[in-house]
């Protein structure tokens, strides 16, 4: 099985090892995904020194920038700072040793016209396959957001298959949420899943609830997992501390990760 990997809180860095060292724990950064730290370059720096410097738990991966990026937006000024930005981003996890970097689809399943849904596949065929050869020692992630099915993400990976440093990270949170069968998506792109996030909802919000407080059916998760993705690391997304001590205990108490005590 793959391992599980917390987000590390910058504020708490010595807390965030010391529960990875606990449980044997991966990393993921997200402190990175803010679009206005292109705007505070000293910032950025002294995060990118505190990870570079810090004890390094892997799996160790980065979640790109996502708010408003559109790599394929018919407006070619905000496609093109859509395209900087995601490339800042894989820059920024190749200079802290994260191995994958993941990035979200922003589809809009609202935009259902054929002329979107080609425009989507054609922009992001086109631009990721020129990062992943652009940086072959990082893996590109694409994650599902809001869409209802994984129909166009699964057509992306069937044109994308034979580059080894592209796939998906699964939401399932968001599967669960905006998707209409979570056996579909698993299924559907078990092929192409090398990462998976997890957290809890209320069923109506994406809340990033500590896992097993919302009404997610986790043994169906775990099912599903053993089934169509178990070689891929599992993200617990939720960045409070407490919340991801109640998911590992939760997790242990269900016998999803190997208990400590």
């Amino acid at each position: 099985m793959g391992k599980y990997l917390i987000i590390p809180d910058m504020e708490r860095l010595e807390e965030s090892i010391c529960l990875a060292k606990e449980y044997d724990l991966g990393f993921e950064v997200n402190d990175f995904f803010e679009p206005n730290l292109q705007k505070e370059p000293e910032r950025k720096e002294i995060l990118i020194q505190r990870y570079t410097e810090c004890e390094r738990r892997e799996p160790f991966t980065m979640h790109g920038c996502f708010h408003d990026v559109l790599i394929f937006s018919e407006d070619d000024e905000i496609r093109q700072i859509s395209e900087k930005r995601a490339e800042d981003s894989i820059v920024t996890a190749q200079r802290i040793g994260a191995k994958a970097v993941i990035f979200h689809t922003n589809i809009n399943p609202a935009l259902n016209a054929q002329a979107y849904r080609e425009r989507w596949i054609f922009c992001n065929y086109h631009f990721w396959m020129r990062m992943c050869e652009r940086y072959p020692s990082i893996n590109i992630y694409l994650e599902n957001m809001f869409e209802h099915t994984p129909v166009l993400l699964k057509e992306l990976c069937e044109k994308m298959q034979d580059v080894p440093n592209f796939g998906v990270t699964l939401d399932y949170a968001h599967a669960s949420l905006f998707g209409d069968d979570t056996e579909v998506w698993a299924r559907e792109l078990s092929p192409y899943i090398r990462h998976v996030h997890i957290n809890d909802h209320d069923g109506v919000n994406d809340l990033h609830l500590a896992v097993g407080t919302g009404v997610i059916d986790w043994k169906a998760f775990l099912e599903f997992r053993a089934k169509y993705f178990p070689e891929a690391t599992v993200l617990i997304e939720t960045s409070d501390l407490q919340a991801q001590r109640e998911s590992l205990k939760y997790l242990c108490e269900k016998g999803m990760i190997p208990c400590q005590f």
